[in-house]
């Protein structure tokens, strides 16, 4: 992986924030620090800047960064750092640095892929003001690092990682319409599957390291979670109206059977699916 170690980062720091009513707002927010492969940055103009060794843009508010078959780390003023594996997107909403902590704020969006949040060890962003989603979550950070796994639906996997000492590295709160559960031990994690249904009760992933997570834990979830998944489904048969009731995380769908029998083939499928890639992987 190509590291950039520049004093670009100084010379932004210094030359191009602009203080307004004490708010600093930069046109450089960061820097990728290290890529490999392909990746770039999307202005919100739509401009597009591939990051390779001779050239590595600075990043700017509203950017998307995406890679492809690569991987890149940014890390932004406040030593906040987020990493992308291949084939992954997030999107930088809005980051204010504020000389009172509680005034600076950091929102983002991760898309799809596998994205590693760490969030600063500088103080100067407030964690209960930064705001990390997915298509399905809502991730509220309590000084921690953490992945999530993205799936095409936007099904997400949110595990949270330990510190350098093996401890958990902080607290944080996935929620989203339908509840939330907390993460507050190293590697606990939780699936959600929509913004309607709820995430998964916590569980804890025995025997992985951070640098295995990637894009195929959606795929093939780790079996404490593909448990956990299977959990929240449960099934019931009235025979007196021919009915079959459907529960996932506790919520109902009343089905005739022809509709029963479709759902459950459809299920079946998406079980098999998930029984294949796990067979696959650990070939």
């Amino acid at each position: 992986m190509q590291q950039f170690k520049s004093t670009k980062k100084i010379q932004l720091t210094i030359l191009s924030l602009l203080v307004i009513s004490g708010v600093s707002y930069a046109d450089s927010i960061g820097d990728i620090v290290e890529s490999t492969g392909l990746s770039s940055l999307t202005r919100q103009t739509g401009e597009e800047f591939e990051v390779s060794s001779t050239s590595v843009p600075s990043v700017e508010l509203f950017d998307r960064a995406e890679t492809k078959n690569g991987r890149m780390l940014i890390e932004f003023l406040d030593k906040s750092e987020l990493a992308l594996t291949e084939h992954t997107r997030v999107i930088i909403d809005e980051v204010i640095y504020d000389p009172n902590p509680d005034k600076s704020k950091m929102v983002m969006k991760f898309a799809f892929g596998t994205a590693r949040f760490a969030s600063g060890v500088t103080g100067q962003i407030n964690k209960n003001n930064i705001d990390i989603s997915t298509p399905t979550a809502q991730i509220a950070v309590r000084g921690t690092d953490f992945t999530t796994t993205i799936d095409e639906l936007g099904r997400s996997l949110v595990i949270l990682l330990p510190d350098e000492f093996g401890d958990p590295s902080g607290t944080i709160i996935v929620s989203n319409n339908a509840g939330e559960v907390t993460l507050d031990q190293a590697y606990a994690a939780t699936m959600v599957s929509s913004l309607d249904s709820t995430p998964t009760a916590t569980v804890t992933i025995n025997n992985i390291t951070p640098g295995i997570i990637d894009n195929m834990f959606i795929v093939s979830p780790p079996p404490e979670v593909k448990q956990a998944i299977e959990e929240q489904i449960q099934v019931s048969f009235n025979p007196n109206d021919q009915t079959i009731v459907i529960s996932i995380d506790g919520r109902g769908l009343l089905l005739d059977k022809e509709e029963a029998a479709k759902v459950f083939v459809d299920l079946g499928h998406i079980l098999q699916d998930i029984e294949r890639n796990t067979n696959d992987t650990s070939k």
